[in-house]
């Protein structure tokens, strides 16, 4: 398994649009030259890449200070009712961690397969086995890649974040990829800050504290409906809240990979570039406001201070003199205010001029 990293690094999903040229050795100067420090090379469509043109790339994002992850085919379905599909499955993973490996990539990230007409319960004992075999090729072959089984956002597809963490303490040496953009479209929820918040404390609390100082994490907009995702969106066109994600990622102290899925990767519009420039004047804003503590919250706090922790938002002020539940009694000398007094409106109403109402200087006149 590979060492964890350091801090967070932000990256692309693929080669960005915006490069020259449409190959992994042009985008990796590029990704540099936008202030990003990660790639996940994408095998979505095949492991294409040759020997020679793997070994270039390794040594050039070294010497970038480029992180790289891969994605291993969307053909893989560990679950599939068709024998020959589940060994196609197999060798796709395998090929994949080879030649991730020969890439330098820290892990490869996989889609597990669909429930079909078995429970989740029958899926989950599948998909055990069958990874249980996989890694046990790769370890005896010294692959130090990293397996990770990607949270879905589809319901007709393993992968809710119950079943992946499961499975991840079943099998030694399998890691999660958590797709918060998945998540969301899966039960239309987990997009707050304190969702965001108890996905990452059942992490830790499941699996160590060892795996959130090595995360790897999805991140776009995305459209869904009632039966989870439809397509992946930029985080500009989405409700997808990655202000507040950032807010309780810091708060975690996690650290790890941050893959930005969004489709348009132009160079007028940039979600990744945007996404990783935001981070340290979100993360500055929320520690000067109060909203980020900098160090890990405990549930109950988390969850006391809900609101107060969005980023944007600004701590309701402390109440002059008195303490948390009653404000201080005025000054004995204080002269009664008599603003907004029956005499006041009659006078002002006669006058023409606004009366200073109860709620504000409108009078019910002045609003209809």
């Amino acid at each position: 398994m590979t060492p964890a990293v350091r801090g967070l690094h932000f990256g692309t999903a693929g080669v960005p649009d915006s490069t020259p040229q449409t190959s992994t050795l042009a985008a990796l100067p590029h990704l540099k030259s936008i202030g990003l420090d990660a790639l996940e090379i994408e095998f979505v469509r095949g492991v294409k890449i040759g020997s020679d043109t793997a070994a270039k790339v390794r040594r050039r994002a070294e010497e970038l200070g480029i992180l790289l992850s891969a994605h291993a085919p969307y053909y893989v379905n560990l679950n599939s009712r068709e024998m020959g599909t589940r060994l196609q499955s197999r060798e796709h993973l395998l090929r994949s961690a080879r030649m991730g490996a020969l890439c330098g990539c820290r892990s490869v990230v996989f889609h597990a397969g669909y429930y079909g007409s078995a429970t989740p319960e029958q899926t989950f004992d599948v998909l055990r086995e069958a990874l249980r075999e996989i890694l046990s090729v790769l370890k005896s072959e010294r692959n130090p890649v990293t397996l990770r089984i990607e949270t879905m956002g589809r319901r007709s597809q393993f992968g809710s974040l119950d079943e992946v963490v499961s499975l991840c303490r079943d099998v030694e040496g399998l890691a999660p990829c958590l797709d918060f953009s998945h998540l969301h479209a899966r039960e239309g929820k987990a997009n707050s800050y304190i969702e965001f918040h108890r996905i990452l404390r059942k992490v830790e609390r499941r699996l160590g504290r060892q795996a959130l100082r090595d995360l790897h994490v999805h991140l776009s907009g995305i459209a869904y409906n009632d039966k989870g995702e439809i397509k992946h969106l930029n985080l500009a066109d989405a409700d997808f809240r990655y202000e507040e994600w950032i807010a309780a990622v810091n708060d975690m102290n996690a650290e790890g990979l941050v893959i930005c899925e969004s489709p348009a990767r132009t160079r007028r519009r940039r979600p990744q570039a945007a996404l990783r420039n935001q981070a340290p004047e979100i993360l500055s804003r929320g520690r000067n406001e109060g909203i980020i503590s900098g160090r890990r919250p405990d549930a109950a706090r988390a969850r006391r201070k809900t609101i107060r922790r969005i980023p944007g938002r600004r701590p309701r002020p402390p109440r002059p003199g008195g303490g948390k539940d009653r404000p201080a009694p005025p000054p004995a000398s204080a002269p009664r205010s008599t603003a907004g007094t029956p005499a006041d409106r009659r006078e002002a109403t006669a006058s023409g001029r606004p009366s200073p109402g109860r709620r504000g200087f409108h009078s019910r006149r002045s609003i209809r």
